[in-house]
């Protein structure tokens, strides 16, 4: 009798966590960051996160969201707010994003080829060994932002902001800077063969076996040779 009744125990209790679990998720999915982290896992990784943050984004900011890993290739976000969100190695291949706020966004690692970030503030963002190729940075705000190795070949940067950015290892093959603004930026190791700099300001720019855009390497008073 006993055994009887705590296998109809356990049974009980079983069915009644089946039952839960929907309200339990529900629950939990009331709460933004556990909602961003829904999203960057398991089935959830898919294009619908990016139909998740673009309803988020209704109200025209993903401030301090959590999308790190999540796939978000086409991304439509024009002149929204992501400022201080997680979104290192996220896929935002073509995404459009101009005049949007990304000011101290994690974007290292991502996937940020052929997007669209015109007139976007990216001031002290964490873009280390981002891809970002072919991308358009027209007058995009890049002051102090980390660009370490990143790759940033054919981008459009003309008139862009690159004050006291690290741009140490960046690959720039190719890329437009006219009249860009690079100013006590870091350029050691980096590659800039085949870079227009017509215009650009370099005052203060410190280079170290720079790769020129002649292709001779290049280690002191480099800026004199633009």
């Amino acid at each position: 009798m006993g055994r009887i009744i705590r296998r109809t125990l356990f049974k009980i209790r079983l069915v009644l966590m089946v039952a839960l679990l929907p309200v339990i998720a529900y629950l939990l999915l009331q709460n933004e960051t556990m909602r961003d982290l829904a999203w960057t896992l398991g089935p959830f990784k898919s294009y619908r996160a990016s139909d998740y943050i673009n309803t988020r984004l209704k109200k025209q900011s993903c401030e301090g969201c959590n999308l790190a890993g999540a796939n978000l290739k086409g991304l439509k976000a024009n002149e929204k707010a992501f400022k201080g969100a997680q979104l290192a190695g996220a896929n935002l291949k073509a995404s459009k994003m101009d005049a949007s706020d990304l000011t101290d966004v994690n974007l290292s690692g991502a996937d940020l080829d052929q997007a669209s970030l015109n007139s976007a503030r990216l001031n002290s963002a964490n873009l280390r060994g981002s891809s970002l190729a072919g991308s358009q940075l027209r007058a995009a705000e890049l002051s102090g932002a980390d660009l370490r190795y990143a790759d940033l070949r054919y981008a459009d940067l003309s008139g862009a902001d690159l004050t006291a950015a690290d741009l140490s290892g960046a690959d720039l093959s190719g890329a437009r800077l006219r009249d860009a603004d690079l100013s006590g930026a870091n350029l050691e190791f980096s590659r800039l063969k085949g870079v227009d700099l017509t215009g650009a300001r370099l005052d203060g720019a410190t280079f170290l076996k720079t790769d020129m855009p002649d292709g001779t390497l290049c280690s002191q008073h480099c800026s004199k040779r633009f």
